[in-house]
């Protein structure tokens, strides 16, 4: 009986069991509901809501904020510079310079949130 994806993935995730393998930001072990494949390993929710708290966290918002608006502005300068002198402010323009300043925000809180989260865990093991 050939089996649909579903099933292939439920099969995969039993051969795992609870020790998820080499992930994002490191390696993660422990319990939590399966939620996606990303990169090499599995994400757990318990997962998501670690880097979540990291994320949240007033400093890594504040650094991401100065990272967003300085990277962003020079990225705009560069890439809309001469639409913007001459007065092309169409929603379709400012939707792309929205973009190109979060990129770089959220490309700071991620590598904010793995800094942490590598550091917590040489904490936890000793090996600073």
């Amino acid at each position: 009986m050939k089996q649909g994806r579903a099933g292939r993935f439920e099969s995969q995730i039993s051969q795992i069991g609870t020790d998820f393998p080499e992930g994002v930001c490191g390696t993660l072990t422990g319990k939590g509901h399966v939620l996606r494949f990303a990169g090499k390993g599995l994400l757990s929710i318990s997962w998501m809501k670690e880097w979540f708290y990291f994320a949240s966290r007033p400093r890594v918002v504040r650094r991401s904020l100065k990272f967003g608006v300085i990277v962003g502005t020079i990225l705009i300068v560069i890439n809309h510079g001469s639409a913007l002198v001459e007065g092309d402010f169409s929603a379709e323009r400012l939707l792309r310079m929205a973009l190109t300043v979060m990129v770089p925000y959220f490309v700071s809180t991620s590598s904010s949130v793995c800094a942490m989260k590598e550091q917590a865990r040489e904490k936890e093991t000793g090996d600073a």
